[in-house]
């Protein structure tokens, strides 16, 4: 299973979590995009990855757009 931090969390946690988990991988936003690269774009990316992509992210108005949830 991959999980994806977004930007809103900082990437030393995913650096940490994956130190721990070796049996998931763990990504972040920086690694895969553009500082500031907006939700729609990286969604749709992470959504594509084999491996059953789980989304973690800190920006609570993601599940308030229709577009995003």
């Amino acid at each position: 299973m991959i999980f994806f931090f977004d930007e809103n969390i900082i990437e030393h946690v995913a650096r940490m979590l994956a130190a721990f988990d070796r049996e998931h991988e763990m990504r972040h936003a920086l690694d895969h995009f553009e500082r500031g690269t907006p939700d729609t774009e990286w969604i749709r990316v992470v959504a594509s990855w084999n491996g059953d992509p789980v989304a973690v992210c800190a920006d609570g108005r993601i599940l308030k757009n229709k577009v995003e949830r």
